[in-house]
């Protein structure tokens, strides 16, 4: 049985002290906050359900245009690759850790709230870099209409598509595997009775309510009765003892999924809109248009 608790994860008790602060000072109580959160977190595990639903019949649709050949263009393929990740990460992964804040989290092994942030890195590192080739796509058949066919071919969009989930796959595989991230750890400082001894895993997972002994990783005593419990808590991850190593996989991390497609689909749009700029002002000059760029940039804007 545990008589006393001192205190639980010194950062979150922490940054807990500073919410109290930031709520006193601006006069919101801290259960209507609590409450306007938990509202938010249903909206939007609510909104990621419904997304799912519509990414399904983007799939089912990209899927009936691959198979009619609906197009010369292979973005159908792309299209499908990135939905299919989407899909990964709006009904699967964000409902998977949204619903973890409203249970008991310590029900779940592990393995199971582990999973979660594999399939997260999976379905936003997919996603991104099929929206690069999507950008790709868009910029080759504007510059260079008549060898498109050439340059993009079925084959090569398969591979191209296929090649986003293996190199997502080695990444996020060699980045747990070298130990640049680990799953949280909690400290708690206790106080036991007499009839428990700390070094019974299974009767101190009972006594700290927690369902699996094996997440308690090491039990340190600090001397007239009082333990200190180290916890492993996989729901959060965390930067490795080797620091650097974390620090710069979360850097090409974030360079690949959010600053590239950003950059690539501003590059293209700009580039687009420069080419339909370039057709208006030879319309407006009286001009024919030979460029067969042009011509196709007309048909496609239409």
């Amino acid at each position: 049985m545990v008589v006393q608790t001192e205190y639980r994860d010194l950062k979150l008790l922490q940054k807990r002290k500073l919410l109290i602060i930031a709520i006193a000072y601006k006069g919101i109580d801290e259960d209507s906050l609590k409450r306007s959160i938990l509202i938010i977190k249903r909206g939007f595990l609510l909104a990621s359900l419904l997304s799912a639903i519509l990414q399904v019949y983007v799939i089912l649709t990209a899927i009936r245009s691959i198979r009619r050949h609906a197009s010369d263009r292979y973005m159908h393929i792309f299209l499908l690759n990135m939905t299919v990740a989407d899909l990964i990460l709006t009904g699967w992964g964000y409902p998977k850790e949204l619903l973890l804040y409203f249970v008991d989290r310590s029900i779940f092994p592990n393995e199971f709230k582990f999973s979660m942030h594999i399939f997260l890195w999976l379905g936003l590192s997919v996603s991104a870099l099929s929206l690069v080739l999507l950008n790709i796509d868009k910029l080759i058949y504007f510059k260079f209409p008549l060898k498109y066919p050439k340059i993009i071919t079925q084959v090569r969009a398969l591979i191209l598509a296929f090649s986003t989930w293996i190199i997502s796959g080695i990444f996020i595989a060699s980045t747990f595997l070298i130990g640049a991230f680990q799953c949280a750890t909690l400290y708690d400082v206790i106080t036991l009775d007499d009839g428990i001894n700390p070094d019974d895993r299974i009767a101190l997972a009972k006594s700290l309510n927690l369902t699996f002994a094996a997440d308690i990783l090491e039990v340190e005593n600090k001397g007239n009765g009082s333990y200190q419990v180290k916890i492993q808590e996989c729901f959060g991850l965390e930067i490795s003892d080797n620091g650097f190593k974390g620090r710069t996989l979360y850097i090409l991390f974030v360079f690949a999924v959010c600053i590239i497609p950003v950059v690539s689909s501003l590059a293209v749009a700009l580039y687009i809109l420069k080419v339909v700029q370039a057709h208006r002002r030879h319309i407006a000059e009286g001009e024919t248009l030979n460029d067969v760029t042009l011509i196709h940039t007309v048909v496609m804007v239409q």
